[in-house]
């Protein structure tokens, strides 16, 4: 059959090849593809070329979930290992022009990455590597390398054979417009062999100083009244507050190489004599003293710290609050207090540290930080590279929070994984100088959050709080009625900070109180105190009733009204 110039052959099998793979899943499209491919080579021209919107898989897992029947890859993923690596090799090889794409499965190998990057990898933009258990750090190196135009990079359950240490840099220098690096599930990775060379790629710019960090906080509003207590709560912040730049005790190096969590855990555990007496002679808004140790040798600083702030809240809380210059001070001399606990960290390690971090490198473009479960001790060299980050998930210790709270002034939301009181306890002390902080999500796993850490929660300026249990993000579907990381006192604690702090400005609120078994009536009652709620979520408070739920979802209406007619009158 002779071709026909209006109808070319060509155009028909792009069209055909369009057709079969339109609403497929993504694995799916890949396998029908190399299946018009292998008709002959005419066809084979026509079906590698996948349009640029086509997100591809080369999908080898043995059971992941999938919608609906899809009889093509339920098929595939029976096969042999072996088979499975010999098609994803031949697609690796022929097909190209698309710029997402998904690699799942065992039967993914560095020879098929290496393929993509040279026959596709000037047109990726998202690369998601999912249960890739047979990649290394080589092949995750040979792809990115050739793939500058990547914008989001995933990696999750990751092999032994991933460590971080030669693909992180790889990634941060070759993939310069990088917004989102996502890490979980990668037991391997050594951040402590990551962190022993400052030069991971060749200097581009420097890092923001001590004057730059300055400038970009917020000014302090000066208030009748509040000089003293801005200077006891700086001297407060500044005895308290831990160096940035302090060297790791090698004494707390495990035998395998990586760091334990006992060695940030002292950074924060004891407090001196001095210390103590700082922090116990801190004044509240009335003169009283507030205090906050008995022990100095017992006690954290953060929890003290969690403490004096509490007790400082709890006290406000009964004063008359009809004065408004009273309340302006307390807001004053609460800011200062976030800048000086900004600013501090920064000035203890300029000295020592100054002409080191002068020719550190950054990655402007990286917005969004995720690692969890990948052994995370330290990421300081990491995340002082990337001073652009405005949404930050972690799960190790508040040390990195510190970290980010100095190196990275534009965060906007924050997502942390915590099952430790101290650890909390020092993420909230460092959260309190994350002047641009407004979306909270805390994940609780196997402890009860105390009403002073719930107190000082209600006081930092957020538009979304989660706190959420971890065994309810695991399985929504199984309450455990006999867990809680919330109750009804705790909750009143935190409604109480709120709404004292919307006495100045009142602004919207969504709130996730998931997975709180323990939730009654007395806590419904409270949050129906909130001056302008927004939107909750109560999956897993089994105690509820229907009426209290009743009650939630109209209070949910009328702050979306309150908002609606802020926003019209504005």
């Amino acid at each position: 059959m002779e071709s026909n110039d209006n109808n070319p052959p060509c155009e028909i099998v792009r069209l055909i090849s369009s057709l079969v793979i339109k609403e497929e899943p993504a694995g799916n499209r890949t396998l029908y593809l190399v299946a018009l491919a292998g008709v002959c080579q005419r066809w084979r021209q026509a079906a590698v070329e996948v349009h640029s919107s086509v997100p591809l898989a080369f999908d080898g897992a043995d059971n992941a979930g999938l919608h609906g029947p899809k009889a093509t890859l339920l098929k595939f993923r029976k096969v042999d290992v072996s088979k499975k690596r010999a098609t994803f090799l031949g697609a690796s090889k022929l097909l190209k022009g698309y710029t997402d794409i998904t690699l799942t499965g065992e039967s993914i190998t560095d020879e098929i990455l290496a393929n993509i990057a040279q026959v596709n990898g000037h047109h990726l933009a998202s690369i998601k590597l999912l249960g890739a258990s047979g990649v290394t750090d080589a092949g995750i190196v040979s792809l990115v390398s050739c793939a500058p135009g990547v914008k989001q990079f995933v990696l999750e359950d990751a092999g032994a054979g991933v460590t971080g240490t030669t693909f992180v840099p790889a990634i941060l220098q070759a993939c310069r417009q990088l917004e989102t690096l996502h890490i979980e599930g990668a037991p391997s990775v050594s951040w402590s062999d990551l962190h022993t060379s400052w030069a991971w790629w060749p200097v581009v710019q420097e890092p923001r100083d001590l004057q730059q960090a300055q400038q970009q906080l917020p000014p302090v509003a000066d208030g009748s009244g509040s000089s003293a207590n801005h200077s006891s709560s700086s001297n407060a912040a500044a005895a308290l507050q831990p160096g940035l730049g302090q060297d790791v005790d090698p004494s707390s190096t495990s035998a395998d190489g990586t760091l334990q969590h006992s060695s940030y855990h002292r950074r924060h555990r004891r407090v001196s004599s001095n210390m103590s007496d700082a922090l116990s002679g801190e004044e509240s808004d009335d003169g009283s003293s507030v205090s906050a140790a008995s022990d100095s040798t017992s006690i954290s600083v953060p929890a003290a710290a969690t403490a004096a702030v509490a007790a400082q809240l709890q006290q406000s809380s009964l004063q008359d609050s009809s004065s408004t210059a009273g309340a302006s001070s307390r807001h004053a001399a609460l800011q200062s207090t976030q800048q000086q606990q900004a600013l501090e960290p920064l000035a203890q390690d300029a000295p020592q540290q100054q002409q080191q971090r002068r020719g550190t490198p950054c990655h402007t473009a990286l917005r969004k930080l995720h690692v969890r479960f990948a052994n995370v001790d330290n990421l300081m060299q990491l995340i002082e590279r990337c001073p652009g980050i405005t949404e930050l998930h972690l799960d190790g210790p508040a040390y990195n929070i510190q970290i980010a709270a100095a190196a990275c002034p534009n965060i906007k939301r924050l997502a942390l994984l915590v099952g430790s009181p101290h650890e909390l306890d020092a993420a909230l002390f460092y959260l309190n100088s994350m002047s641009s902080l407004r979306g909270l999500e805390l994940e609780i796993k196997g402890m009860m959050l105390s009403t002073e850490q719930l107190r000082v929660i209600g006081m930092l300026p957020l538009r979304e709080l989660a706190l959420d249990s971890h065994a309810y993000r695991q399985q929504p579907s199984m309450p455990r009625p006999q867990y809680s990381h919330l109750d009804n006192e705790g909750v009143k604690g935190l409604v109480d900070s709120i709404c004292q702090r919307m006495r100045s400005e009142m602004m919207p609120l969504k709130l996730s109180l998931c997975g709180a078994t323990a939730l009654k009536q007395e806590a419904v009652s409270a949050l129906l105190r909130l001056p302008m709620l927004t939107a909750i979520d109560t999956g897993g408070c089994i105690k509820l009733t229907p009426m209290d739920r009743m009650r939630l979802v109209a209070k949910v209406k009328a702050g979306q009204g309150m908002l609606d007619s802020k926003n019209g009158s504005g």
